[in-house]
């Protein structure tokens, strides 16, 4: 695991080395894949991870680095595949398991952020088809960068998780959560946002994340703003 400078995580833990694959307009400037080609590169890394940085392979789970969270007893929480998507299609069933079996045994609050939540819903709602309650210190969540892909929301819902939240980041147009008030209330317990950063970082007007804070603060949801204006940094209830 290593510290982050994310501030609503005390670390990320990426047992899986892979490249992740565009996907949407939140994905144009991806850090991760900067970083992973950097990676792909290293002569002081294992070549097989190379070759999964590089994308020549599929997604390499890192046993070390899965047990890591184990081995820390203080109460932590923790971003984790933030270097890529859990649920990415080459990243095989049998590797998500092993995160889940690892978060069901911690005593940390663990985050899950997706860009693929149809398969984060296909795959947590096994875990009710196996009468095996889903860990109540597994949050998932789903990426909503623009109104495009408002549909993200929907499929979280699916998932019988004690917290699910919603990352606007990179914040690339005003959102309206209008179609989900029914339901933001109950089923969504934390909303983040934030503009994008880095080489080529794309606007986000001050308004817009000030008004998805005002929408939140109707519907009696958290919210946690990333930009630098910082109208308001507010958790969720949290295990960790």
């Amino acid at each position: 695991m290593n510290r982050t400078d994310i501030e609503y995580l005390d670390f990320t833990l990426n047992p899986l080395a892979m490249l992740c694959d565009p996907i949407s307009a939140g994905c144009q400037n991806c850090w991760h894949r900067r970083r992973a080609k950097m990676l792909a590169k290293n002569p002081m890394i294992p070549k097989e991870q190379q070759d999964a940085y590089a994308g020549r392979s599929a997604p390499l789970l890192i046993e070390s680095r899965l047990e890591q969270p184990l081995k820390r007893k203080k109460p932590a929480i923790i971003g984790v595949q933030f270097m890529g998507d859990l649920f990415h299609e080459r990243v095989a069933f049998c590797d998500i398991e092993e995160v889940f079996e690892v978060i069901a045994q911690s005593v940390h609050t663990f985050l899950i952020l997706t860009k693929r939540p149809n398969t984060m819903a296909h795959y947590c709602n096994t875990y009710t088809q196996r009468n095996i309650h889903l860990p109540d210190n597994l949050w998932p969540g789903v990426s909503v960068e623009d109104p495009d892909n408002l549909w993200r929301i929907d499929e979280l819902l699916k998932i019988p998780a004690a917290v699910r939240f919603i990352s606007v980041e990179p914040m690339l147009a005003p959102i309206e959560f209008d179609q989900f008030w029914s339901v933001l209330g109950v089923g969504i317990d934390w909303v983040i946002a934030g503009p994008e950063t880095g080489p080529g970082a794309r606007p986000c007007k001050p308004e817009w994340i000030e008004n998805l804070y005002e929408q939140c603060q109707a519907a009696g949801v958290p919210f946690f703003d990333k930009s630098k204006n910082y109208i308001v940094r507010e958790f969720p209830e949290c295990n960790g």
